[in-house]
């Protein structure tokens, strides 16, 4: 298995699991156009999980400036979704660990993500990789 930045031959296999993960459809070409503008930016790394060629799981991860702490920059962690036919066989991990590889040595000193409520076999996943729960708040507009 090999992870590395998302590219745009991935885009129906992206959307496909983005679909799985919030259970509403992310189309094929917004997702293609969304790789495409994110890999001219450094401060995004959109990835993919892959074997034999197919993606397993995808995760982003994004570097923001704080203004405090020393102005250093934290690691805001998203849509990260293996497929259900591959979970527990290393992909998540992988993403995961390449994300905050990436983070640190792009400068973050910590990183967040969210995870809804009823994923709890996610949760235990990330105390597996050493996140710590804490109160967190989302607003939808």
């Amino acid at each position: 298995m090999k992870v590395e930045k998302a590219q745009p031959q991935d885009a129906a296999e992206l959307s496909r699991l983005l679909s799985l993960l919030l259970e509403e459809e992310t189309p094929e070409e917004t997702v293609k156009d969304l790789i495409e503008k994110l890999s001219i930016r450094e401060e995004y790394a959109l990835l993919a999980a892959k074997e034999d060629g197919k993606v397993l799981g995808t995760a982003m991860g994004v570097l923001c400036q704080d203004v405090c702490a020393g102005a250093r920059k934290f690691l805001v962690i998203e849509n990260v979704v293996v497929d259900e036919r591959s979970r527990g066989k290393g992909a998540g991990r992988a993403l995961m660990e390449t994300l905050e590889a990436w983070g640190k040595a792009g400068g973050a000193y910590y990183a967040i993500l969210v995870s809804g409520r009823k994923r709890r076999t996610g949760h235990a996943f990330y105390r597996a990789l050493g996140f710590q729960e804490e109160k967190g708040f989302r607003k939808y507009f």
